[in-house]
């Protein structure tokens, strides 16, 4: 593939006077023109950068509490079928005349329907 840019480029950020008064920057090295022009220091502080935009870590949370419940239902439903199972080896164990170690644990996996936001 062959590289290929754009025409745009991206304009240097203000000095902090230029900022501060609100006025285009020309971006000129060691002196921007209005700093030139003011007799002023020329000084860029160099901007954060943005956090996540309004609503999304809200977003986030809400669905973080809606797959933990979809889990908790999931596993909830699922019990009745793992006690059974307990049961059954008891019974077998005590039938047998020899004591079960543990009670076994069986997991099935839970299809969730996860969509990307």
């Amino acid at each position: 593939m062959s590289n290929i840019t754009c025409g745009r480029q991206r304009p240097s950020p203000a000095c902090d006077e230029c900022r501060r008064r609100k006025l285009r920057c020309d971006g000129q090295q060691p002196q921007c023109g209005v700093c030139q022009e003011t007799d002023t220091v020329c000084e860029v502080t160099p901007r954060g950068t943005r956090g996540p935009k309004k609503g999304h870590l809200k977003a986030l949370k809400s669905r973080v509490e809606q797959l933990e419940a979809l889990l908790e239902s999931s596993l909830s439903a699922q019990e009745p079928d793992d006690l059974q199972i307990q049961n059954q080896n008891n019974t077998q164990s005590s039938s047998e005349g020899t004591v079960a170690a543990s009670p076994v644990n069986v997991t099935r996996p839970v299809a969730l329907n996860i969509t990307e936001p």
